[in-house]
This record gives structure tokens, sequence and C-alpha cells, in this order.
């Protein structure tokens, strides 16, 4: 992403997505598969320990990169959001609360 000098001083709001993806057969102990997934409600998919881990692996990451675009073009306004994508089924997301 490349800002000219004019847009630095616009009041330009950015979205950082960090998403992983989580294939159905990586999950052998739940043995998901796409009709239980569509099923499912979000808190049971949150409650999944795979799901869990992708989501705190990417909470991990967001900031590391959130500080890099920073650094590299001067204070953006950032949303930013982590989103593990279960299969090609269902998504689950977070909006990231921490400052970057």
């Amino acid at each position: 992403m490349a800002l000219g000098p004019g847009m630095r001083e616009n009041t330009a709001e950015f979205l950082l997505q960090y998403l992983l993806y989580l294939g159905l057969k990586e999950d052998s102990k739940y043995q998901l598969m796409g009709e239980p997934v569509k099923t499912m409600t979000v808190e049971e998919l949150r409650a999944l320990p795979l799901v869990r881990q992708k989501l705190a692996q990417a909470q991990e990451q967001l900031p590391v990169y959130g500080q890099e675009l920073q650094e590299r073009y001067g204070q953006l306004r950032l949303h930013s959001h982590t989103v593990v994508g279960i299969g090609f089924e269902r998504f689950i997301w977070e909006s990231w609360e921490g400052v970057l």
C-alpha cells in the first residue's frame, strides 16, 4: 500500500485483517464436516480448541503487522480484525481492541 503525499493528510481509515485458514481435516478429534459446521453456533465454533488456537495466533501476529505499517507509512487510522476461516463454510472474527 503506497500513499502519496496528499493522501497522508486525509482522514482516510484503513482496514487491516489477519486471516488464517483452518482446514476441516486438521481437526481430527471433532471430525468436522461441512454440514455440521454450517449448523454450529458461533459460540460452539469459538469453543473449539483449534479455532481458539488460530484466533490466539492471529491476535499475536496482528500487532506486529500493524506496527510495521505504522512505521513504514506513518500514523494510519487502522481498524484491525482477526479472521479464522473454517473450511470454506464459516468465518469467525474478532475486532482488535489494542492500540496499533
